[in-house]
């Protein structure tokens, strides 16, 4: 909490991690950074949609064992561990508790609770690998704005909530409403 309220005030985006964090200190957390910094956002892991493939970690397991052995580990007793980091317990404090901003890391989460989040009042800021996934959150973010316009004001379109323009390159900038931070999205256009 303290480097990310640092950051506010040096008028930078600060991101509280909320990987491999417990719900309950995840919210202790965000009231310490609340009473220091107007704006901050949280980063969550997006959980794995693809189960661990058990005869593909034993294979890499079997390639990285010479150099996990120099400190004492045996990766030949390793099974995959599938867990979710609390995904639900965190986004459902997200929305009921609302922050300026969430980013997503390691995968696409679902459109559902992308929703969730922006009906909350949050930007939510994708983090994408590979050209693929890019595609696959503009796609998301494409028909969010459909179903609201839709929603809202029938087939058409109509204004932006928050201030949004297009620059070199096909990056759509929206500003969160702080005088000295800017966030940036990358966004197939």
């Amino acid at each position: 909490p303290a480097l990310v309220a640092a950051a506010a005030r040096a008028g930078s985006l600060g991101f509280l991690a909320a990987g491999y964090k417990p719900p309950d200190l995840l919210r202790q957390q965000i009231a310490e950074v609340r009473e220091q910094a107007p704006v901050f956002a949280v980063n969550l892991f997006a959980p794995n949609p693809v189960p661990v493939d058990p005869a593909e970690l034993r294979r890499y397991a079997a390639a990285v064992q010479a150099e996990a052995g120099q400190y004492g580990l045996r990766l030949d007793e390793t099974s995959p561990v599938e867990d979710d980091d609390a995904w639900d317990a965190k986004t459902d404090l997200l929305v009921s508790d609302p922050v300026p901003a969430v980013s997503f890391t390691f995968g696409i989460p679902d459109r559902s609770v992308v929703a969730a989040l922006k009906r909350a009042g949050t930007l939510v800021i994708q983090t994408v690998t590979s050209a693929g996934e890019a595609r696959l959150a503009a796609e998301a973010e494409e028909q969010r704005h459909r179903r609201d316009r839709h929603e809202r004001h029938g087939v058409g379109v109509h204004g932006r909530e928050r201030e949004r323009c297009l620059v070199g390159g096909g990056v759509e900038v929206h500003r969160l409403q702080h005088p000295r931070v800017v966030v940036e999205r990358d966004r197939a256009v």
